[in-house]
C-alpha cells in the first residue's frame, strides 16, 4: 500500500482518537478543527508570510515543516527616493504585496540617506494617500497591512488578485485618465505595468525590495523527505520555486519533484512543470490564506477517498 494512503489511514484514525478521548473544552482552543490531522506541508514562504499561513495550517490540525527560500531585502533605488521626494500626487497608489507596504514604512523611518527635507517631501506624498486617492490592494494581507496604516484600499471582489484580475476594477478600466504610482518588489511579473502603459496609464514603478535566496540550512527538509514525512509542498512564486530546488542536491531534488506542489497560478503550474515537478500542482479557487488552506483541505480528503474508504 502506498505510503500516504497508510499516513492518512493512520491520519483518520488518530482524529477519531483525539476527538473521542480529549473533551473539547481543551483541544479547541489550540485547534479550530481537525480537516488536515496527519498532514505535513513544506511551507516555503518567507518567514514573515510563512508565520500566519503556518498558524492557520497548525489550527487545523496539520503540521508544517518552515523552510523560507527566499528572503525579503529592503532595497531603496535613486529613482525610488526621486519619486517619493517630488511630492507628487497619484490618483491611484497600487500595492502589489504585503512587503511593499512594511518594507517601504521601514525604510522611510530608518533609511540613513533621507535627510529631514526630504522626509518632509515624502510625508507630503504619502499623505496624499489618505485623500483624493485610490489606494489598490494585491491580496487580503496586503489590504489588511494597509488597513492597520489607516487605509481603506480597494481589493477585486472575488478573492482573485491576480494581474488580469485587478485590471477589471472599474477605476482601471479608465486607466488612461489616471496618474498611477506602482509599488513592488524588483524585478517580477511585469503583466501589470505593461498593460497599465498600453492602455495609456501615466505610470510610475517605485521598487522598495528584492527577493534573494535564502542561506536556510536544508538539513531538516531533507531528513523530512528521506522519512517520506512531507505530503506536499506550498510555493507561492516562481523565484521560491527555483530558489527551493537550488538548496538541494540531485536525490533531495527529485524527491521534492515527486511531491504534490500547491501554487498560485496556471503560468506557475507551467513553469514548475518545466522545472520537474511531476506530481499534482494544485491551484486554489482564492488566493489568500483561507483559500490556500481550504485547497489543502479538500486536496487531504478527497483525493484519495477512493481508495481509503
Amino acid at each position: 500500500m502506498p505510503i500516504l494512503i497508510m499516513r492518512r489511514l493512520l491520519a483518520n484514525k488518530l482524529r477519531q482518537i483525539y476527538c473521542s478521548k480529549v473533551p473539547s473544552r481543551y483541544w479547541m482552543k489550540s485547534i479550530s478543527n481537525t480537516n488536515l490531522v496527519g498532514l505535513t506541508v513544506l511551507n516555503t514562504r518567507p518567514s514573515r508570510q510563512a508565520r500566519a499561513l503556518g498558524q492557520a495550517i497548525d489550527q487545523s490540525g496539520g503540521q508544517q515543516i518552515a523552510f523560507p527560500a527566499l528572503v525579503i531585502q529592503p532595497f531603496f533605488s535613486r529613482l525610488a527616493m526621486t519619486i517619493l521626494a517630488s511630492g507628487q500626487h497619484f490618483d491611484v497608489v497600487i500595492f502589489v504585496s504585503a512587503n511593499a507596504v512594511t518594507v517601504l514604512q521601514r525604510l522611510l523611518s530608518d533609511d540613513a540617506r533621507i535627510d529631514s527635507e526630504q522626509r518632509q517631501k515624502v510625508a507630503t506624498t504619502l499623505a496624499g494617500l489618505t485623500e483624493n486617492t485610490t489606494v489598490i490592494a494585491v491580496g487580503e494581507a496586503t489590504a489588511n497591512v494597509l488597513r492597520s496604516h489607516g487605509l481603506q484600499p480597494l481589493i477585486p471582489e472575488q478573492g482573485d488578485y491576480r494581474s488580469e484580475a485587478l485590471l477589471q476594477l472599474p477605476i482601471l478600466q479608465n486607466a488612461a485618465k489616471h496618474k498611477i504610482l506602482l509599488v513592488k518588489g524588483e524585478g517580477g511579473r511585469n503583466l501589470l505595468a505593461d498593460i497599465l502603459r498600453k492602455v495609456g496609464a501615466t505610470l510610475s514603478i517605485l521598487e522598495c525590495y528584492r527577493r534573494l535566496p535564502s542561506n536556510a540550512d536544508p538539513q531538516h527538509v531533507s531528513a523530512g523527505l528521506e522519512r517520506g514525512v512531507i505530503d506536499i509542498v506550498i510555493v507561492t512564486s516562481i523565484d521560491s520555486a527555483a530558489a527551493l530546488l537550488a538548496h538541494f542536491g540531485q536525490e533531495q531534488r527529485r524527491r521534492l519533484l515527486d511531491l504534490p506542489w500547491l501554487v498560485l497560478s496556471e503560468r506557475m503550474q507551467q513553469t514548475c512543470r518545466q522545472l520537474g515537478c511531476n506530481n499534482r500542482l494544485l491551484v486554489p479557487a482564492q488566493i489568500n490564506q483561507q483559500g490556500i488552506v481550504a485547497c489543502l483541505t479538500d486536496w487531504w480528503h478527497n483525493e484519495f477517498s477512493g481508495q481509503i474508504d
